[in-house]
């Protein structure tokens, strides 16, 4: 009956705005601390403002990873059992209440500041989940493919947020309000979700679940042979959960995906952790400034999100097989970066070359999304949310083993950081010209960043060429499916 159907199916566009707009919230707290630490040169950041090393830093980007990892798995049965709309409402209640305070637990002791990213981690994690439960039981199928690239997009445009606007307001009001404004946005954006967003329909005897209403909807077109009609989900013994967590940590498949998304993390964290801090030693350059070195790169990134999806429709559609086309894309979004890295660290480059590489690089890693990210739903259609999570647990190992290796490489190395000092009196840096802020000795040290970035990328890519089609499921060409959701 019309009247039983979820809103969401007759007017879908305010809840992907409202979902768009969370996962732009969201982003902006998860990335806000890169701003803070690397705030404007010429007004102290929460770093220099506690005497926190290269290492320090490191350790507090990678809080928010700990607990992130940890609540992967747990975050998707919660979303599954309670819905959406309970598990995002307390994941950005949570989010928004440990990042507002962030300045009041700040300290010469960085210790208190992980145990806080670590609880931001640990809310957001349920975040992917919770949005797939709420795209499989509200959105129409047609429209899930938008649902799916604005929510990713949405990400992208978060990041942007954090580093193009964020540096203004601390520049102006200071570091702490880098962290008080995102997370009073994530108030406002609460009281309209919980107003306004549907409610969980109640579940009747039979009914697939929401897990099982979106993702094997597409997996089973696209590995079992099925058109695009909807079919209900054969009846199945469900699979002891010990068995499944053999099946995903034995299966060689997964590890090609796991591997591949260690490397693709590995990058992507090192370059969203420490790229202002270098971008400001070797080129004298602050965020605040050059809004296109923290613009360029996510708004493309978002516009390959758009495109790559409705591709790869296409590419389907012609019988062309999905081994071929997610190796295809997961070579070019681990390959490009790499290459632009590479060249980083064996040449001299002037700025514009060094932004140009950068931005062609991010860009072009929003083709994980559809390349071996997406493979999990193709391979385990029956459990596809499930492996999404263990997918999601491996790939983000990086965020908390990456920023402390970096930073302690960095400390090694003996790279400075820009302080308020070398400001003058009008509140203004000096003039400097490049490289005046980095020694060869640090130099060295970033190119020693880069290159293992660049074999994380090579061994990633070799792993998944390998292992990542060892499946049934890519022996013959793919029939046309759709694409319905992606993961970062």
């Amino acid at each position: 009956m019309r009247g039983a159907e979820p809103w969401g199916m007759r007017y879908p566009f305010p809840l992907i705005v409202l979902l768009s707009l969370c996962s732009m919230i969201m982003y902006t707290m998860r990335w806000n601390v890169t701003v803070a630490l690397n705030g404007d040169s010429c007004k102290a950041d929460v770093a220099e403002q506690y005497g926190w090393s290269n290492e320090e830093k490191g350790l507090v980007f990678s809080g928010f990873f700990w607990g992130y990892c940890f609540m992967q798995v747990p975050g998707g049965l919660a979303a599954t059992r309670y819905g959406g709309k309970t598990v995002l409402a307390l994941a950005m209640l949570g989010t928004a209440f440990f990042t507002a305070i962030v300045p009041w637990v700040a300290s010469p002791n960085v210790l208190w500041l992980v145990l806080t990213r670590c609880a931001c981690g640990l809310c957001q994690a349920s975040l992917y989940p919770a949005w797939a439960s709420m795209v499989a039981v509200h959105l129409p199928e047609k429209r899930r493919n938008l649902s799916s690239a604005s929510f990713a997009a949405g990400s992208s445009i978060g990041v942007v947020v954090a580093w193009l606007v964020l540096p203004r307001v601390q520049s102006h009001l200071g570091w702490e309000y880098c962290f008080y404004l995102p997370a009073a946005l994530g108030g406002v954006w609460l009281v309209i979700w919980v107003a306004v967003a549907p409610n969980q329909p109640r579940q009747t005897h039979g009914e697939a679940t929401e897990s099982a209403k979106l993702l094997p909807d597409t997996a089973d077109s696209g590995a079992r042979g099925g058109g695009s009609a909807r079919e209900p989900p054969e009846s199945k013994a469900a699979m002891p959960l010990g068995k499944w967590f053999i099946m995903m940590l034995t299966a060689p498949a997964m590890w090609g995906v796991y591997l591949a998304g260690i490397a693709a993390s590995f990058v992507f964290y090192t370059l969203l952790s420490f790229l202002p801090e270098y971008m400001k030693q070797r080129y004298d350059l602050d965020l605040a400034d050059a809004a296109e070195v923290s613009v360029y790169p996510y708004v493309l990134r978002a516009a390959v999100l758009v495109v790559a999806g409705p591709l790869v429709d296409w590419m389907l559609g012609l019988g062309v097989r999905a081994s071929w086309i997610r190796k295809g894309l997961s070579f070019a979004a681990l390959g490009v970066p790499a290459v632009a890295l590479l060249i980083m660290a064996v040449s001299d480059q002037s700025e514009a070359v060094a932004v140009t590489l950068l931005v062609i690089g991010v860009g072009a890693s929003g083709m994980i999304n559809v390349g071996f990210m997406f493979a999990p739903i193709e391979m385990y259609p029956d459990s596809a949310g499930a492996a999404f999570a263990m997918n999601n647990v491996f790939s983000n190992i990086p965020g908390f083993v990456a920023p402390p290796l970096v930073g302690w490489l960095l400390d090694k190395g003996g790279c400075p950081k820009v302080s308020s000092s070398d400001c003058n009196s009008t509140g203004t840096a000096h003039p400097t010209h490049p490289h005046v802020d980095i020694t060869p000795e640090c130099q060295q040290a970033w190119n020693t960043v880069f290159l293992i970035a660049v074999v994380m990328s090579f061994l990633g890519g070799l792993s998944y060429a390998i292992l990542g089609a060892r499946h049934p499921v890519y022996d013959r060409p793919s029939p046309k499916s759709k694409i319905v959701g992606s993961i970062q």
